[in-house]
């Protein structure tokens, strides 16, 4: 059986939290749903804020919020960010100006948004691309709102050798996303949270989300599969971190290149990146022989919708960014397949 590049790590004590759900009879909106914005906001250092079942409907009801003053209309956002941000629901609130990415770290860059900004821009969303945290007080001079897609990098702090322990992800951000997509950290099987640092700010979220119908709202079910899943996300970043390590040794052993973390992650805790010269669809087709499934890293993303050239940055990677499974859910004797698949093909 070929070992898949993303995997939900769903245990059987996840099963049994829906299950008491679904016998309970609580399927709508709910208490669990409230459970699981309150313990995820606490995670973030947020305030509180909504979850919905369907990202682009979710992102779109955020879009109208950030963009409800008079000729605020663009949200600034890399090129790499994911294309559900795209959605018709989100593209009918907001423009999205794409944005190029330090090349090293595929994070947005400053400079590229520095460029693209006008009197219209409403926000910056920041994308922890891969799990590494994009550093938003490099944005701070913008005076805009910013908004942090924890999607990808949930359970981390971000490294701060003046704090001990590090920060929290939403400490430097107005608002937080984390998509409950099975390939994301956190699945419910599918939704988005989103939060808010002030009081304020998640209570115009809520009165807003009042407008929509009641099927807008995640469900209990959704919800109460989530849950359980933010309960352990220690645990699981844990066995991530785990898993990066073994890759990098093998890795060390190579002459191909990998993407830098930032300076406030120590390592790519959601997939692991391999930069390649070579033909890309070659090696991908020679890992799926040896059993293992790997994909371009950027092939869902927004690059995949618009014909974006002022990016060359991320064109370049969208092209050359393998990446290979990295999930708590791989055996011992799975890593040790990917770890010489990695050596290997790098």
């Amino acid at each position: 059986m070929k070992i898949p590049v993303f995997n939900p790590t769903i245990r059987r004590k996840d099963l049994d939290a829906v299950l008491t759900c679904m016998v309970d009879g609580k399927l709508g909106g709910g208490e669990s749903v409230d459970a699981l914005i309150a313990i995820v906001s606490e995670k973030l250092g947020h305030s509180g804020g909504i979850a919905v079942r369907d990202p682009g409907k979710g992102i779109g009801l955020l879009f109208r919020l950030l963009c409800a003053q008079e000729g605020k209309r663009e949200i600034a956002v890399s090129a790499l960010a994911p294309a559900w941000y795209g959605d018709p629901s989100a593209l009918k609130e907001a423009d999205l100006k794409l944005c190029d990415v330090d090349v090293k770290t595929a994070l947005l860059s400053p400079e590229s948004v520095s460029e693209r900004l006008s009197e219209a821009t409403a926000a910056v969303i920041l994308t922890d691309t891969l799990g590494t945290v994009a550093d938003a007080l490099d944005f701070a001079a913008f005076k805009l709102p910013l908004i942090r897609d924890v999607s990808a990098s949930f359970g981390l702090t971000a490294v701060d050798t003046e704090q001990e322990g590090g920060r929290l992800l939403g400490e430097d951000v107005d608002y937080c996303l984390l998509s409950l997509e099975p390939e994301s950290m956190v699945t419910g099987g599918g939704g988005l949270i989103i939060t808010a640092k002030s009081r304020a700010q998640a209570a115009k979220l809520k009165r807003l989300l009042s407008e929509y119908s009641e099927q807008t709202v995640l469900s209990d079910l959704n919800a109460s599969l989530a849950h359980i899943q933010v309960q352990t996300s220690e645990a699981a970043i844990h066995r991530r971190k785990e898993i990066f390590s073994i890759y990098m040794a093998a890795f060390a052993q190579s002459r191909k290149e990998t993407l830098s973390f930032s300076h406030l992650s120590d390592g790519f805790y959601y997939a692991f990146p391999v930069l390649v010269d070579v033909d890309a669809a070659e090696i991908i087709k020679y890992a799926s022989k040896k059993g293992v499934e790997i994909r371009f890293a950027f092939e869902k993303s927004l690059l995949s919708l618009f014909d974006e050239r002022a990016c060359p940055g991320a064109l370049n990677l969208k092209t050359r960014c393998l990446i290979f499974p990295l999930y708590p859910m791989l055996s011992l004797e799975d890593c040790k397949v990917i770890s010489r698949l990695i050596t290997t093909v790098a």
